[in-house]
């Protein structure tokens, strides 16, 4: 394996801003955001969060486009909490 240091710091608020983050889905998206790190062999330094928004530190290969890994990163959490909030609506 090749030696390579990649580091960023990424942040991306609400939509709208609003503060509709709290510590349940604050757990939800950092499970989502963890697994998909794992799956893209992307290292997670740390993850902190804000009502409005959420700051992710992370370590990615060469191999993959920052876009790429944002995309899969806020788009796998996003899908995860709509269809988490559409579950929790049913019942």
């Amino acid at each position: 394996m090749s030696d390579w240091r990649l580091f960023y710091h990424v942040v991306w608020g609400t939509k709208r801003r609003e503060a509709t983050i709290d510590d349940v889905l604050a757990d939800v998206i950092e499970r989502s955001i963890r697994a998909t790190c794992q799956d893209m062999q992307v290292i997670v330094h740390a993850i902190g969060f804000m009502p409005d928004h959420v700051h992710i530190a992370i370590s990615s290969p060469p191999r993959l486009a920052r876009a790429t890994v944002l995309q899969r990163i806020k788009g796998e959490s996003s899908h995860l909490l709509n269809h988490s909030a559409r579950a929790s609506d049913e019942n």
